[in-house]
């Protein structure tokens, strides 16, 4: 991450869903490592897509009520939906082959519905 996204990450994100812009820069990095290639299987994808999520649940000050679930869910669907259009900027790729990634998808939903919260220092 450059320090012109961390700069970015700290200023706008600041306070969003209960988190300080630095636990957001945090979150981010330690989630980097987990980013996989688009082509990867899909249970890889939603094994890694889950434990980014979890990790974010892990880092909310409390547990999201209903209403914030379906908040996360609605923006999981818009993001999983802008990776898929990512895609598209490939010139080998054609406008009918767009196509969100619905095991990352399902790893998000998965997360943010069964999660269960860990008590700090497990």
């Amino acid at each position: 991450m450059s320090p012109e996204e961390e700069f970015y990450i700290r200023h706008k994100w600041n306070g969003r869903l209960g988190i300080t812009g630095d636990q957001w820069v945090e979150l981010l990095q330690r989630n980097e490592e987990l980013d996989l290639p688009w082509s990867a299987p899909g249970g890889e994808r939603q094994a890694a897509s889950r434990a980014k999520t979890d990790d974010l649940m892990q880092t909310l000050p409390e547990d999201p009520s209903w209403l914030k679930k379906v908040a996360m869910s609605g923006l999981a669907t818009l993001y999983q939906g802008f990776q898929g259009a990512k895609n598209l900027q490939d010139p080998d790729v054609g406008l009918l082959d767009y196509s969100p990634n619905w095991a990352d998808f399902k790893g998000n939903l998965s997360s943010i519905w069964n999660y269960k919260r860990k008590k700090r220092g497990d």
